[in-house]
Parts: C-alpha cells; structure tokens; sequence
C-alpha cells in the first residue's frame, strides 16, 4: 500500500470525513494560474472535425511549443434543472473547473497534438426524453466520451450511446441499468453493492438490533431501504417499521410519531438532502432525539442540509465517499483514501477560490477527478475519437485522484453478453457535529474506514451478488446502545 506523508498543517478534506479536536488548519495559498501563451506562427489550432478554431481561454501553450493544437470536446450532459438538478449544476461546476485545470496544465499529448479540452454542456432538466435528445446532439458533434447523471437518464441514452461506441460515465447507481448489450457504459456502484459496508458497519461494528426506516418513494431510495431491511436481517438486525412517504412531502410528524412508538436503537434516513434535514428537525420537535444513520446524502451535502437542519443535524452518523474542506486529514485516513495529496491541496484551494465555503459541494470535487480521470484515460489509449480504446484504458485504469481512488471492474452478465463497468473506491464513517447552524458549518469525527477488498484491476466479481466485500479499520469505537443511553430515547 502506498503511504503518504501529511505536513502537520497540510488543509486536507474529507467530504465526509474530518478529525475532531485538530488545530485549525492553515489555508495554503492558491498556486498562481500560468499566463496563457499564444500559438506560435504556424501552429495549428483546430476543432474535432479538422476545422481551424480559437483555444479554450484557460489553454497554457508552453513557450516555444510546436505541437500542433486540438481542441476536443468533453459532453456534459446533466439535469442543471428539475429532480436532479441541484446535484447536475454542482456536477456541472466540477467538470468546468477540472476542463479549467487540465488546459492551465499544458493539455495532454495524444497522436503528437497537443490536446485541449472543452465542455460541450446540455441540460436534460431531468428528462430521459430530452437526454437522448442531447445524446443525438453529442453524438453528432463527434463527442466520444459524456459524463451523465441519473439512472432513467443514464438508460435512455444507452440507445444512442452504445452502437455509437461512445463511453459515457456518470452517476448511474440503479441495478435497473444492468441488461444485455452495454460495453462502454460506466456507473457508479450500485445500492446492492453499497450495502455490505452499511450492514457490517451498523450492525456489526455499531451493534444495531433493531433500527427504523424512513423512505422516500423514489426508486433509488426505496430500493436502498429493501435491501438494507433484508441485508440487516441476514446479519441479525430486526427492521421495527418502515414509513414511505411521496416526494414533495414536507410534514412527517404523522410517520415521526409512529416510528417513535417502537422501541429501536437508531432511524435509518433513506430520503435527498432537503427533505431529510426536515426529518431530522421535526422529529426533535416531537422530543424524539434518536440517533439517526445516513445513507451518504446528508453529509454528502455539507453545508446546505446542516444550514436546514441546525442543531438537529448533530450527532449524525454518515458515510463519506469524498474528501471536503477546511479540515486536517491524519495520516492514516490518507493512507485509506489512497488519495494524492498534493493534488487534493491543489483542487481543495481552487473549488473553495471559485464557490465559496458555503457553495462547496463534494458533488463539484469527485466530479473533478471524474474529468480528469477521463482526460487521463483518453491520453492512456493515444485517442481522443476511439470510444473503444478509451474504453480498454479505462477498463485498467489506476487513478489516484485529488478527493478519491478509481478503479473499474466489470460486472458481466451471463455469456458475458453485457458489461458494465464500475467504480471502487474507499469510504469513512462519520459523526457530525454542527458548529454554526446559521452558516451550516460542521465538523466531525471519523469513526471507521471500509476499503473495498478489489478485485484484479480490470477484472470481475460473482456477476450474481456484484459481491464485493470490505475491510475495516475502526478509529473510534462507538455502540448505539451507549448513544440511546446517554440521549434517552
């Protein structure tokens, strides 16, 4: 395992994950942005059709560089509105700033050009309808690699996608989206595989026996709360109740105060960020302080969810899956991560420059290692315009990112008659503890890191149970029937 060395005031971040009782940590300044160079007489610029075009303003020609120039397209095709568009927007502003940092770099070198990128953006609003309409667009332009988001989104344009050989990536997190005939759709993990870090961390090392569930009725959330109900049992965690409830609702006392009638040792929130902070606070509004277990959403969001929630939002206990600001990591959370320091200075400084503590959403951070890993597996395969080879790069891919480590497998259907390739990388337990409500500002305390034991770079787990199993490191011991002691629920 690769070992990192952190400086004693190195300002690192975990997106979910932070040490309680460090100093505070000195901000490092934020490395100038290079002047960009104009081409020399005669140097070519041009576009993906072979057409003379202008550079990107954040393209740095090194002095002196007779490269000849292409300018190549990246898609970006994400809700920036409707259902999912908050998380499209942030998404959105990390892959514009990892396009900014890859051309404030020199590009990269592929066939002997120097290769500058572009983002070509579209905004589905949350319509599978409108997200092959977009895929048409990209595929059209000559677009070989689309960062997506949304599962119903992710599926529709799989007609477009797939026998134009174009690798799309993105967050498609729905067994749904596994069926014949993918060979360059790339996806997050899925909820059946996320679960045996929850139910091992919760149960086993949290000492859950009974737990509640509160879900909203959306297909990645009810989905999620079935196959921890059933996950749990096999490890001896009883399920006393579980409320669904629509999306758009905004009153929950009624499913609140039926939860809170059963005896259970925490409540478990399978809803987004908004709605699960009014969770949160209602149920202290029915003096009900229970512990309660987030599925990554809420600490996920940061600031936004605790500036709703307030105080309410104290004592969460989350997963983190990315790194976030203003904290100090210690040495041996890096060494988990698997993650470049150095980079994740780099990056941390530039997101927190462009929006702000308070804007800062860990969304904006993995989505640019995303880009940039893209941008690395497209200069691996020497091709901009092959979605074959960028896919065969990315298939053995080994991407030390600046917020997570990336590595693909492939999950194979029966005949391998399909493939889908997804992403592994390491997770932290936390607890959160609010510090301005006002502001949202928070911190917390990392409990346990769960790495996922990998598979060969490129190869496949049990195509049956997507089984991926995960090693723990436990930093701070904690057992909910201590918490349900001490709040006295």
């Amino acid at each position: 395992m690769r070992k990192f060395i952190v400086p004693l005031m190195t300002v690192v971040v975990i997106a979910s994950m932070v040490l309680a009782g460090c100093a505070k940590p000195v901000a490092e300044p934020t490395p100038a942005v290079p002047t960009p160079a104009a081409p020399t007489p005669g140097q070519q610029v041009l576009d993906m059709r072979g057409a003379p075009t202008t550079l990107p303003e954040s393209a740095v020609i090194p002095e002196g560089d007779t490269y000849p120039i292409r300018v190549v397209e990246i898609g970006q095709l994400e809700p920036m509105s409707g259902a999912y568009g908050a998380i499209g927007m942030t998404d959105t502003q990390g892959a514009r700033t990892a396009v900014e940092v890859v051309n404030n770099d020199g590009g990269v070198i592929i066939n002997n050009e120097r290769v500058f990128f572009i983002l070509y953006e579209y905004d589905d609003r949350s319509d599978p309808k409108l997200s092959m309409a977009g895929a048409e667009l990209m595929k059209d332009r000559g677009i070989k690699v689309i960062h997506t988001l949304g599962v119903e989104m992710s599926i529709a344009i799989e007609e477009v996608t797939e026998p134009a050989k174009i690798v799309t990536f993105g967050y498609n997190w729905d067994l749904n989206s596994m069926h014949e005939g993918l060979h360059y759709t790339f996806a997050s993990d899925c909820v059946r595989e996320r679960l045996p870090f929850y139910s091992q961390y919760y149960v086993e090392e949290l000492g859950a026996k009974k737990l509640g569930f509160i879900t909203e009725n959306l297909p990645v959330w009810f989905d999620t709360t079935e196959y921890m109900i059933k996950d749990f049992a096999a490890r001896g965690c009883e399920s006393v109740g579980n409320e669904i409830f629509e999306p758009d609702t905004t009153d929950f006392y009624t499913y609140l105060t039926k939860l809170k009638a059963k005896d259970m040792d925490a409540l478990v929130v399978c809803a987004g960020p908004d709605t699960s902070a009014l969770i949160a606070k209602q149920r202290l509004e029915l003096n009900w302080p229970v512990q309660l277990l987030g599925t990554d959403v809420m600490y996920g969001e940061g600031a936004p969810f605790f500036k709703v929630a307030g105080m309410a939002g104290d004592g969460l206990i989350e997963q983190a899956w990315v790194l976030e600001p203003t904290m100090e990591l210690d040495p041996w959370l890096a060494d988990a991560m698997e993650i470049d320091l150095e980079l994740h200075v780099r990056l941390n400084n530039i997101l927190l420059e462009k929006y702000g503590r308070e804007n800062y959403s860990p969304y904006q951070a993995v989505t640019v290692d995303y880009i940039l890993m893209l941008a690395q597996a497209m200069e691996k395969a020497q091709s901009w315009d092959d979605g074959t080879k960028i896919r065969d790069a990315m298939e053995t891919i080994d991407y030390r990112g600046g917020f997570i480590h990336i590595i693909f497998y492939n999950s194979d259907g029966p005949g391998n008659s399909w493939r889908l390739h997804r992403k592994l990388y390491s997770r932290v337990f936390v607890r959160v503890h609010v510090d301005d409500p006002t502001t949202g500002a928070f911190h917390a305390d990392a409990l346990a890191v769960c790495r996922p034991e990998r598979p060969p770079v490129g190869g496949s787990p049990d195509p049956e149970t997507y089984g991926l199993t995960y090693e723990f490191t436990i930093h701070t011991p904690l057992k909910l029937k201590d918490i349900k002691a001490e709040l006295g629920y």
